[in-house]
This record gives C-alpha cells, sequence and structure tokens, in this order.
C-alpha cells in the first residue's frame, strides 16, 4: 500500500462525496434508482439469458450514456462549476501563499472593493449574507407547459436555517409579468426548510408555472429566513444573494 495509493483513494473519496452533495434531495436521486433498476434487470437478463430481457435491453449500454448526458444536464452543468470553483480556489490560494495576491473578498463583512455584485459563498459571507443562491434554473416547459424551478441555496452562515422563503415572478421575453395558467399569478413562493450551517440545498419545484411565456424569474420581495432559535432575518435586496446572471437581465415591468 504505496502513499499513492491513499492519494488516489482520497481524491475518489472528495469526488463521490460532491457527486452525492450535489444529487441530494433533488430529483436526480429518482433517476439515480431507476438507472440502477434498468442496470440490474440488464445483468439479470444477460447472467440468465433471458430473450426478452436481452431484447428489451440489450441496447443500453450504447444508450444509457447519451441518457445519463440528457437527463442530467443541469446536476453535470452545477458539477462542473463546483470543480472549477475548487480548482480556482486552489489555484488562487497557491498565488497567495507565494506572491500575496488573488484577493476576492473585502475584510470586515463588506462588499469587494467597486463590486455591485456578490460572485461566490465566501464573498457573501464576507458581507454579512445568510444564504447565497449559486443556481437559478427553468426547466423548459413539458408536453402539458408545467415549467420547472430549480434552486441551489447554501447557507453561509454559522447558525442552522430552519426556514428560507423566496417570492419570484416570472416575466417573458418582452419584460412582462408571464401569469401560471392555473393560478394566474406570476408570483411564486419557494420555502426552503431545514439547511444546517455551511450545507446547500438543491431544490426542484416541479410544474412552478404552466405557461410557455416564461423567460425568466426574478425575486421581487426580501428573502425571509428564520433560524433554529426562532430568530428571524430578512435580506431587504435579494438580488444580493443571487450569483451573477441568474435573474432576469432587463428591467422588468411591474
Amino acid at each position: 500500500f504505496a502513499p499513492r495509493d491513499a492519494l488516489d483513494i482520497l481524491i475518489v473519496a472528495v469526488l463521490i462525496y460532491n457527486l452525492l452533495l450535489l444529487v441530494r434531495r433533488t430529483r436526480a436521486v429518482q433517476m439515480l434508482l431507476g438507472i440502477a433498476f434498468l442496470l440490474l434487470l440488464y445483468g439479470i437478463g444477460q447472467l440468465g439469458r433471458l430473450p426478452t430481457l436481452q431484447a428489451l435491453l440489450g441496447d443500453l449500454p450504447i444508450l444509457l450514456p447519451v441518457a445519463v448526458i440528457v437527463l442530467f444536464q443541469s446536476e453535470i452543468r452545477r458539477a462542473l462549476a463546483t470543480f472549477a470553483a475548487l480548482l480556482a480556489a486552489g489555484v488562487c490560494g497557491l498565488l497567495l501563499f507565494l506572491f500575496g495576491g488573488c484577493r476576492s473578498s473585502a475584510p470586515g463583512g463588506t462588499l469587494p472593493a467597486g463590486s455591485a455584485t456578490i460572485d461566490s459563498p465566501a464573498e457573501a459571507r464576507s458581507a454579512g449574507l445568510p444564504v447565497f443562491v449559486g443556481n437559478l434554473e427553468l426547466r423548459p416547459p413539458n408536453a402539458v407547459g408545467g415549467v420547472d424551478l430549480d434552486l441551489d441555496v447554501q447557507n453561509v452562515s454559522n447558525r442552522t436555517i430552519k426556514l428560507v422563503l423566496f417570492v419570484f415572478r416570472a416575466y417573458n421575453r418582452s419584460g412582462q409579468p408571464a401569469p401560471c395558467n392555473i393560478r394566474r399569478s406570476a408570483e411564486y413562493t419557494v420555502r426552503v426548510e431545514d439547511l444546517p450551517a455551511g450545507e446547500h440545498f438543491v431544490l426542484s419545484s416541479q410544474g412552478a408555472y404552466y405557461s410557455r411565456q416564461v423567460a425568466c424569474v426574478t425575486p421581487i420581495d426580501a428573502i425571509q429566513i428564520i433560524y433554529d432559535d426562532n430568530s428571524t432575518e430578512r435580506i431587504e435586496q435579494p438580488e444580493q444573494a443571487f450569483a451573477p446572471g441568474l435573474t432576469c437581465q432587463f428591467q422588468p415591468s411591474t
């Protein structure tokens, strides 16, 4: 057992751990279980030489990689972004150690100088924000016009959060509110519950909007936070808690 074997195991363990964090408590878990079930059936068919199963699932090894890319495109993008951020943080730490440069946030709980946005959980923590939204994604409408809303929220405080409330308004490409065809409202409230300090939660709201006109969403009210001791906090400018480019990029109409 050489030192490189220990390094190999450590790297694989870190990768698996981060992948599990990405899919934890999301629809990806159910999809992974479905894929595992199909692989089990495929193995049974091959080992038992069952002709019907072999005929139905014979092309599974060829089709599965394509299906994984299509089904998990959001999670794959999120994983690549996470690994890129980890790599950038490592390089930045090395430069900081060697040359004293690459400082990305200002000390003292303020926003970085000259910056109007917050780009990372570390900057959100430095700015005194309790939460940071690293990903906000609207999935394309399904066959009945349902639009799913995916939200990746991280608790960057040192306290356990019991509840976070986000209120969004949907807009079309012209900047006009795009109401849901069922609720007759363009507003939608997202609840994130039980978020320990330092952890992130990926929430998939299925059928958040039923409208093919929805192009983007924007938070329209203060983010309300309730901690485990029932104390509360509000983020009066909710856009600050979102990574750049996630919300509507035009001046929406009310």
